[in-house]
């Protein structure tokens, strides 16, 4: 597993990155899977998104590992939309 710690990361619904795709996709950091939101590294330059602080991106290679922190850790989302292309699961939790 690896841990990448933001002070603070953007989420923005599918369908505004699919609008705003060619401005953001340089700041993309992973898709979620609760509710299929983007988030971003970068601030989007318009007015619908939301922010959290003092959050970390957990990266597991290995699916047993991810389902145990799921089970016991409270999270912001998770995404398995890489498990295909990458085989990693990832999970966005709160670092503070």
């Amino acid at each position: 597993m690896s841990i990448e710690k933001y002070d603070k990361l953007y989420s923005i619904s599918a369908e505004e990155f699919v609008l705003h795709s060619d401005m953001l996709e340089d700041n993309f950091v992973f898709q979620g899977s609760k509710n299929w939101d983007m988030y971003m590294s970068e601030k989007p330059q318009f007015e619908d998104f939301s922010t959290f602080k003092k959050v970390k991106l957990l990266d597991f290679y290995n699916k047993k590992e991810f389902d145990d922190y799921l089970a016991s850790n409270s999270i912001i989302d998770y995404s398995l939309e890489h498990v295909h292309d990458l085989n990693r699961y990832f999970v966005l939790a709160s670092n503070g």
